[in-house]
């Protein structure tokens, strides 16, 4: 947590107290060396202890379990299991990562922070959203493949 916290620190340190600063953590890597959501809440409670304004919770997309690439080209994070797992596949099930951010915002309320926690992963409904939301598993929603597929989103909802 050294860097984490010295490097929010320092960005706090140049933007000010008025300016939002928050971070993006993943809930879970998905490789076997790599965090999973019990070490990702303490993290979380030490980023709202410190004053993250928002966490963001995301999931993979690690090195450790990509393809090794032909001679010469460059490694894909993507190409592996958590590299799937980060952007889910059409026949994974809507919000495969809410779960993530739910945990880590019972983490965090339980120590006593209010710090707000965004979710993202395959929403892509309005009503999703708003259930996610009103079950108090997430404080914001994070949209960004479904806003490419269809910018008139948060028209609809």
């Amino acid at each position: 947590m050294r860097l984490p916290i010295e490097v929010f620190l320092a960005v706090r340190s140049l933007v000010g107290e008025n300016f939002p600063l928050g971070v993006r953590i993943n809930g879970e890597d998905f490789t076997l060396d790599g965090n999973t959501l019990a070490q990702s809440t303490r993290i979380a409670v030490k980023l709202a202890e410190i004053g993250a304004d928002y966490i963001s919770v995301s999931a993979g997309s690690r090195f450790e379990d990509a393809k090794v690439p032909e001679p010469g080209k460059p490694w894909d994070p993507m190409s592996g299991y958590s590299g799937h797992r980060m952007s889910p596949w059409f026949w994974w099930p809507d919000g495969t990562h809410v779960y993530l951010a739910e945990g880590i915002r019972r983490a965090v309320r339980e120590a006593g922070y209010e710090t707000p926690i965004v979710t993202a992963g395959k929403i892509r409904e309005p009503s999703l959203a708003e259930e996610i939301l009103k079950e108090g598993k997430a404080d914001i929603i994070g949209l960004c493949r479904a806003l490419l597929a269809d910018p008139d989103w948060p028209k609809k909802s």
